[in-house]
């Protein structure tokens, strides 16, 4: 028994000679590991964040693929969803969130040319869309000719179908929890957070 309190002392109480080179090291690694830990926290939250504005960009797409709304409802959809979790500022000079929102109509013929409207920025901020609706529409109506060609060979007279697609963007800028200076020069403050969701346009079943 004697030994075994004798080793948690040699373990616990250094020899004097390595007791100041252990609070040499302890000053050394205590600033790393504190702003380790500082990072961790805002990382976290920045992904808490994240997790929640891509939910209500979800929830505003499938709100916006029943197609019976204008964007302004469906922006505020997004707001609404946000706000029960994030501090949101749609409007004014504080704004830290854009609502963008694209739509995209395919003709069912092969000929006319893919309709698209604007990109409409609905919040108060100055971002603007991050996407390319004319090449995104050309793509979509490759995609929508194909599956057309494909029925038709597979069922003769079967009718075409068109498509119509919406495109949400929220941008939010995420402030810094601890917002310690230091922190700071590594990571953006505030942190900007893109989410973006397309969804087809089918209308609301249940109104039909």
């Amino acid at each position: 028994m004697r030994q075994i309190i004798q080793m948690i002392k040699d373990k616990l109480l250094p020899p004097d000679g390595q007791k100041g080179q252990s609070l040499v090291e302890l000053a050394i690694i205590t600033p790393l590991l504190l702003m380790l830990m500082l990072g961790m926290v805002e990382v976290g939250a920045a992904l808490r964040s994240y997790m929640v504005v891509s939910a209500a960009n979800r929830e505003a797409a499938r709100f916006a693929a029943r197609g019976r709304y204008g964007n302004d409802a469906i922006a505020q959809v997004a707001i609404d969803a946000m706000a029960d979790q994030l501090p949101v500022e749609a409007s004014g000079p504080e704004a830290n969130v854009s609502v963008i929102i694209t739509t995209i109509s395919i003709h069912k013929d092969p000929e006319p040319t893919p309709a698209v409207d604007p990109p409409q920025v609905i919040t108060g901020t100055t971002e603007t869309s991050r996407i390319n609706p004319a090449a995104l529409a050309l793509q979509l109506k490759a995609e929508n000719d194909a599956f057309n060609a494909t029925m038709e060979a597979a069922h003769p007279g079967v009718d075409r179908s068109g498509n119509r697609v919406v495109i949400i963007e929220i941008i939010y800028y995420h402030e810094q929890v601890l917002n310690v200076p230091l922190i700071a020069q590594i990571l953006p403050n505030p942190i900007p957070i893109y989410t973006r969701t397309m969804m087809r346009v089918t209308g609301d079943a249940r109104f039909e």
